[in-house]
């Protein structure tokens, strides 16, 4: 199964956001997340599924792109006492917008214990950037600062060449 706690960048639960969760070209399930924050799908086979966020919750950004998450896994040849075959191999490998999506659980993402691939996925208010946990934005805005500073120095002296010219 998949488990997605939907927070804010603050890691509180948020509520209001839609989904929709494909195995290739079908759809598995869509939610509609308008009173709860967590989103549980289970009895999933074992392959490759595709979670994108149809709608944010009022006032916050949608996530970029799609969340995709690969599951693999085997049972034991011979069932327990209660009938039921055990988990032996269990992984999954979550690939989603970089900010957006964090690990919850364990290596991988994946329980073996509970056969559950469990994440926190975060929405930012709008206006809001995702931190990506480098300094990527600072170095952005410096050079952004710097280039608006040479552009002024640039305007100031073309202004006192024109002067002396005149």
């Amino acid at each position: 199964g998949i488990t997605v706690n939907k927070t804010d960048s603050a890691d509180d639960p948020l509520a209001g956001s839609k989904w929709l969760l494909e195995k290739g070209n079908d759809t598995v399930a869509e939610i509609d997340g308008a009173t709860f924050s967590k989103f549980d799908w289970k009895g999933l086979d074992v392959g490759t599924y595709t979670l994108t966020e149809t709608k944010a919750p009022d006032n916050y950004t949608k996530m970029e792109g799609t969340i995709t998450i690969e599951i693999d896994a085997s049972v034991s040849d011979q069932p327990g006492t209660d009938g039921t075959y055990s988990l032996t191999t269990y992984t999954a490998t979550v690939t989603g917008p970089q900010g957006y999506v964090t690990q919850t659980n364990g290596s991988d993402y994946a329980n073996i214990q509970t056969g559950i691939t469990s994440m926190k996925v975060k929405n930012f208010k709008n206006g809001e950037l995702p931190t990506t946990g480098g300094v990527g934005l600072y170095v952005i805005l410096g050079l952004a600062g710097a280039a608006f500073a040479g552009m002024v120095v640039v305007i100031i002296i073309k202004k006192r060449m024109s002067a002396k010219e005149k």
